[in-house]
Order: C-alpha cells, then sequence, then structure tokens
C-alpha cells in the first residue's frame, strides 16, 4: 500500500458480479472532502487559483477542503474551508448533495454546498502546504471559464451546475 498526503492506493480482491471471477483492483482511499460554490450579494462567485500536483498545474477551482477530524460535519468543513481559504463567511447555505469521486477507484464523495450573500471578514488562514490566491467572476464569467476549458476540476464543475436552479440560472438544449 502507498500512502500520501490523506490518500492511499490499496489493492483489493472483488467478485465480479458477471463473470463470477475474484479480481484484484487498486483503490484511492480517501476522505471525503466539501466544496462550495461562493457567490457575494453582487453576484460574484469567489474562486481559488493553487498548485496542483496531480495535473502538475496551477488550477482555478472552488474552494474546498477534508475535514479536520473524524467527526467533522460536512458542511462544517465547507464552511471552515471557505474562511481559511477565503475568508469570507456565508448568509445563506444550500447543501446540493454528496457524489462520488470517481466510482471506478473511489469510495470517497465531495459535498456539495452553495454559499450565498458572502461577505469578507477576515483575512486567509492557510495550512503550511497551502498557497492560494483569491479571484471573482460574475456569474456569467465563471460559467464562460467553465465551457472554455479554463475550470477543469470536476467538483467545482459539477456544483456550478447543481447551484444554477438556486441562483435563477437555467439550461437550454439546442435544437
Amino acid at each position: 500500500m502507498a500512502q500520501g498526503y490523506n490518500k492511499k492506493i490499496e489493492r483489493q480482491k472483488f467478485l465480479n458480479p458477471k463473470s463470477k471471477k475474484i479480481e484484484d483492483y487498486y483503490l484511492i482511499g480517501q476522505n471525503d472532502w466539501s466544496i462550495v460554490l461562493p457567490i457575494t450579494n453582487d453576484g460574484k462567485v469567489i474562486y481559488v487559483r493553487q498548485y496542483k500536483q496531480g495535473c502538475d498545474e496551477i488550477v482555478i477551482e472552488l474552494p474546498a477542503g477534508m475535514p479536520d477530524y473524524k467527526n467533522e460535519k460536512p458542511k462544517e468543513v465547507m464552511k471552515r474551508e471557505l474562511m481559511e481559504e477565503t475568508g469570507y463567511k456565508a448568509q445563506k447555505i444550500i447543501s446540493l448533495g454528496s457524489f462520488f469521486m470517481s466510482t471506478r477507484n473511489s469510495s470517497a464523495r465531495f459535498h456539495a454546498f452553495l454559499a450565498l450573500g458572502c461577505k469578507k471578514v477576515a483575512m486567509q488562514e492557510l495550512d503550511a502546504n497551502e498557497e492560494i490566491e483569491i479571484g471573482n467572476a460574475s456569474i456569467k464569467e465563471w460559467l464562460k471559464m467553465i465551457t472554455k476549458g479554463k475550470i477543469k476540476e470536476h467538483s467545482s464543475i459539477v456544483t456550478t451546475f447543481l447551484s444554477l436552479p438556486h441562483i435563477g440560472g437555467k439550461i437550454t438544449f439546442k435544437k
């Protein structure tokens, strides 16, 4: 088993329900995490930019993080991470559900939230291994960033998509 950065890779045996064969498979073990689409009263999306080792890029994404202790609830994780990474606090929080990171190789889930009426109330309080820049964009600009491929982190895209009905957005389909 290999471990690092709150993740581990381990080989397990599974019974394939179709072939009835026992097969080896490698799973990524990690904690669930919470992610939030924070929107200010003037309609700005607050996002973060930070280096991510897996893709070896500086990535634009929504504030997110894992629990600091065993029984920390997803909503509390989201509120803490929003405050630590951006210094913003929300007036209203809407839970959007929880979703698998990758159904092929992990049971980890991300818990998605929408935070409305966000207001800057403090300075960032980053962990020792974090170097995060804060940015903002109108909702329309944020959606363009997604459709142009500038936002590559899947839980940020899913969280945005799920937030649309709550912020007056709608999806239309071309004929």
